[in-house]
């Protein structure tokens, strides 16, 4: 990653600088100076963004203080973190090649049905809402073309039909 700084133009008008090396430094990849109006910095850019790419760097996370107060308590938190995810790694097998797989099969086969019963509660969800009770401009419509019967008559058989659609989708499916 290259990151561009855009506008130091206008940061050099107000009178302020930045320092790039120490930025680049500080974050681990190259930072450019860009004025996009002018065009100026876009060969650097680009050459910074040829290079970086051509490097071959191990990527390593961002350490961000958070004083002296958090620190300690945020660097216990990441050791407890770390210990308990190789334990239950160890644990469960997952270092173990293939036996590790099978330990999460069931895990799986459980997020495979969970999102399973979602996609059938959500089509019947849909077939409920596409079949329920007609607009109440239609009902209307019914009631003073034809009777208030027919009205009442089409508003039950619709809702009676979605209601048992999507509970036979969603019991059945």
């Amino acid at each position: 990653m290259v990151l561009a700084l855009n506008m130091m133009d206008a940061v050099k008008k107000q009178g302020k600088t930045i320092d790039i090396d120490k930025l680049s430094t500080l974050l681990g990849f190259p930072v450019v100076e860009t004025v996009a109006r002018t065009g100026l910095g876009k060969k650097a850019l680009v050459q910074k963004a040829v290079a970086f790419t051509r490097e071959k760097k191990t990527w390593e996370p961002l350490h961000i203080s958070y004083g002296p107060v958090l620190d300690p308590i945020l660097s216990e938190m990441e050791e407890i973190i770390r210990e308990s995810l190789f334990r239950s790694m160890v644990v469960d097998g997952i270092i173990g090649g293939v036996d590790g797989v099978m330990g999460f099969v069931p895990l799986i086969m459980v997020m495979f049905m969970a999102i399973t019963i979602l996609i059938w509660a959500a089509m019947s969800l849909m077939i409920f809402v596409l079949l329920y009770a007609p607009c109440f401009v239609t009902v209307a419509v019914i009631g003073r073309e034809a009777s208030w019967r027919w009205a009442g008559f089409s508003v039950v058989f619709n809702t009676g039909l979605a209601f048992t659609l999507s509970v036979i989708v969603y019991h059945i499916m």
